[in-house]
């Protein structure tokens, strides 16, 4: 494969840095809508009405706790999208 030549004009390495801080904050927040929506969803269909708010609250811990590595992939692998979109230069692995 040919490498890759980096972007035309290559945005500060500031600009970068607050772009990947904003894109990885928009998709963490974004995993918390959805787990807290799921987790409420659940509680309200498993449990009774006295329950839901303790239900879901536990629902929430346990999606959290079971899937923060996959949450914590899909994050780096958004900025890491970003960060390559910004430069032209694929992102440093973190391995």
């Amino acid at each position: 494969t040919a490498p890759r030549t980096p972007a035309p004009s290559a945005p500060p390495p500031r600009q970068v840095r607050k772009a990947k801080q904003k894109t990885g904050t928009r998709v963490l927040l974004g995993i918390i809508a959805a787990l807290v929506l799921v987790s409420v969803l659940l509680a309200a269909i498993l449990l009774e009405r006295r329950l839901v708010a303790i239900g879901a609250l536990a629902f929430f811990a346990w999606l959290l706790l079971t899937g923060a590595p996959f949450w914590y992939a899909a994050v780096q692998d958004e900025v890491e999208d970003r960060e390559e979109a910004m430069t032209g230069e694929p992102a440093p692995s973190s391995k």
